[in-house]
C-alpha cells in the first residue's frame, strides 16, 4: 500500500517535470522565434551615400571632381563603367565645369559613383575676355593683351571656334585689332568664339599735324632721297634730318626738283623711331612769284630799258631819241636823200 503510493507520487513527480520540461522548451522556442521575428521587422536597407556639388572637373569613364558646399578644395571621386549620367542638356554628352550635380556613391569598397544627375547644366556664365591681339595662328591660338596687363596671354583654338565681325575679305583677326573672346568652362579652356571690333570701332588716325612735329628754317644742305639739313630760327648751327623713299616735297617752281640751299621750308617730321622727314614745304617760289623773279626781272628790264630804251617813259625816249637823231641826223641826212633827216630835223625843231 505504501509502495503504491509512493510510485505513484514518482510518476505524478516525473510527469510534471517532464511538462514542465517541455513547456519551457516550448517557451524557449517561442521566445527564439519571437526574437528573430523580432530582428527581421528591423533590418533596412543601408542609407544611399550622396554627395551633391559642383563640377570641377571631368574625365569620362575615371574620375569627376566636386567641390561641396563649404568645402575649399574639390574632392575626386572614382567612376566606372556602369556610372550612369541623367539630366544632360540635349546635344552634351557630359557633365561641364561649373555644373552642379548629385552623385550616388557605391557602398562597396573601393567607393565608386554609381549615378550622377546633373541638376543645372551648364549654370556657369562664359568667361569673357577683352584685349588686343598681338598673335594670331588660324586653327591654333590666339595671343590678346588686356587692359593694364604688362604681357599678352595665348588662349587655344579648335576646330568649332568661330570668328565675327570681320571686314569683307578679311579671314582672320588681325594684329592690333580689339577682341572679344568667349572662353569654355570645360578644361582645358578653348576659345568657343572671337568678335573682332577693329573694323567697326577703330579708333580714326589723327592729323599728321597733331602727332608729327613741324620744323621751319632755311636750307643749308640737300641730298635728294637721303638728308635735308636746316638752319632753324635763331641756331647756331644746321640740323641734319633724314628723308625715305616716301618723302613728299610740295612748293617747288616748275621745273625744279629739289628745295635750294637758302630756301625757306617747312619739315614735318615722323612721331616713329628712327625720326625721318615726311614732307617738305618749300616756300621759296611763293617768294619768287611775289617778289624775287618780279623784281628780278624789273631790274633786268628796266637795265635793258636804260640799255636800249625798251621799257622807259615816254619822256625818256623822246630825249633818247631826240639825242640819237642830233648824233647822227647830219650824217644820216647825207646819205639817205633828206628822208629820215628831215624826220630828225622835225623832231629837233619841235623840241628847239
Amino acid at each position: 500500500m505504501y509502495r503504491t503510493k509512493t510510485m505513484a507520487v514518482r510518476r505524478v513527480a516525473v510527469a510534471t517535470t517532464l511538462g514542465l520540461g517541455l513547456v519551457g522548451g516550448i517557451a524557449g522556442i517561442a521566445a527564439a522565434d519571437g526574437s528573430a521575428s523580432s530582428h527581421d521587422s528591423t533590418v533596412t536597407t543601408p542609407a544611399i551615400n550622396k554627395v551633391g556639388g559642383t563640377v570641377l572637373g571631368y574625365v569620362a569613364g575615371t574620375s569627376i571632381s566636386v567641390l561641396t558646399k563649404g568645402a575649399t578644395a574639390p574632392t575626386s571621386y572614382a567612376l566606372s563603367a556602369t556610372t550612369t549620367i541623367s539630366g544632360l542638356a540635349t546635344g552634351v554628352t557630359a557633365p561641364a565645369v561649373g555644373d552642379n550635380v548629385d552623385l550616388v556613391l557605391s557602398s562597396t569598397t573601393p567607393v565608386t559613383v554609381t549615378s550622377i544627375t546633373i541638376d543645372a547644366p551648364r549654370t556657369a556664365p562664359l568667361m569673357k575676355i577683352e584685349g588686343t591681339v598681338i598673335a594670331y595662328v588660324a586653327g591654333t591660338s590666339i595671343s590678346v593683351q588686356t587692359k593694364d596687363s604688362a604681357t599678352p596671354t595665348l588662349y587655344v583654338l579648335n576646330a568649332a571656334t568661330t570668328i565675327t565681325g570681320l571686314a569683307t575679305g578679311v579671314t582672320a583677326p588681325a594684329v592690333s585689332d580689339n577682341v572679344d573672346l568667349m572662353l569654355s568652362t570645360t578644361t582645358p579652356v578653348v576659345v568657343l568664339s572671337i568678335k573682332d571690333e577693329g573694323v567697326t570701332e577703330t579708333k580714326p588716325v589723327a592729323p599728321i599735324a597733331e602727332t608729327s612735329t613741324v620744323i621751319e628754317g632755311t636750307v643749308t644742305a640737300f641730298v635728294a632721297g637721303t638728308s635735308i639739313s636746316v638752319m632753324a630760327k635763331d641756331a647756331t648751327t644746321a640740323t641734319t634730318y633724314t628723308l625715305d623713299a616716301s618723302t613728299t616735297i610740295t612748293g617747288l617752281a616748275t621745273g625744279v626738283t629739289a628745295p635750294a640751299v637758302g630756301d625757306n621750308v617747312d619739315l614735318m617730321l615722323s612721331s616713329t623711331t628712327p625720326v625721318v622727314v615726311l614732307s617738305i614745304k618749300d616756300e621759296a617760289n611763293q617768294n619768287c612769284d611775289g617778289h624775287g623773279d618780279g623784281n628780278h626781272f624789273g631790274d633786268h628790264r628796266d637795265g635793258a630799258n636804260q640799255g636800249f630804251g625798251g621799257g622807259q617813259s615816254d619822256e625818256d625816249n623822246a630825249q633818247h631819241g631826240d639825242w640819237s637823231n642830233r648824233g647822227s641826223g647830219s650824217s644820216v641826212g647825207s646819205f639817205s636823200n633828206g628822208g629820215f633827216n628831215a624826220g630828225g630835223s622835225d623832231h629837233g625843231s619841235s623840241r628847239h
